[in-house]
């Protein structure tokens, strides 16, 4: 990230990510350098999405964590809602459909697990206004 202004490093705990919005020209580099630190590591894997790459443990997803969470109380017995904008939200969607719940994505990307979309997050702001209780 030293070498490229505008790449930066998110520590996320177990894991980080590489962000290159902001220094477009490096994303060939970024990748690369991930690449060829991470691919194979025991342990991780490289879980590509909009503008990043992120380093993450294997078995660990959104999906997983939705599953996870509607196993307890107060989300036991209720439809997960899943709202998400980047590549790594599919694994979110995923969970969220096959639990009847609802899949709602951000923007426009095809193809997507989500049933659902909205325009841009100003449209989400309105949509929970309307629908949550």
């Amino acid at each position: 990230a030293h070498g490229h202004p505008g790449v930066l490093i998110e520590d996320k705990g177990a894991g980080l990510a590489l962000h290159w919005r902001g220094a477009p020209h490096a994303a060939t580099e970024v990748r690369a350098f991930a690449d060829r630190h991470v691919r194979g590591r025991a342990g991780y894997r490289l879980q590509p999405g909009d503008h990043v790459v992120e380093f993450v443990p294997v078995g660990t997803d959104k999906g997983r964590a939705v599953r996870r969470m509607m196993q307890y109380l107060p989300f036991r017995g209720r439809l997960p809602v899943f709202i998400g904008d980047d590549l790594t939200d599919e694994f979110g969607f995923d969970a969220a459909n096959i639990q009847h719940g609802w899949s709602v994505l951000v923007g426009e990307r095809e193809p997507s697990a989500a049933v659902f979309a909205l325009p841009d997050i100003r449209s989400v702001h309105a949509w929970l206004r309307e629908n949550a209780y």
